[in-house]
């Protein structure tokens, strides 16, 4: 059985240097993988996609109707699907005691 020592001999600096090349090499491989997917990506053998279903997942995906129905939040307040309004924000709002 292989028995590892702690440090392997190794002062901090040296043990420093070590997992700055093994960061270095990951990040090369990543950067090499990325830039091998998307060479392939733009092989014309698999199309472009037209820019009218670029943001629609309903095409390959199930999605849920837009359902408009009151939903009640952790804090008790209410708010309504489908309404257009910007979810971030009125979360903040409601947050602050404001309710639609």
């Amino acid at each position: 059985m292989l028995s590892i020592e702690p440090g392997q001999g190794r002062t901090g600096q040296e043990q420093a240097l070590y997992q700055l090349a093994a960061l270095f090499t990951t990040i090369g491989i990543a950067v090499v993988g990325g830039a091998v997917t998307g060479v392939v990506l733009r092989i014309p053998f698999f199309g472009k996609v037209p820019n009218e279903f670029l943001f629609d997942d309903s095409n390959l995906w199930e999605v849920p109707e837009n359902e408009e129905k009151d939903q009640t939040n952790v804090d008790g307040s209410t708010h309504r699907n489908g309404t257009g309004g910007n979810t971030a924000t009125a979360g903040i709002e409601m947050s602050q005691g404001k309710r639609d």
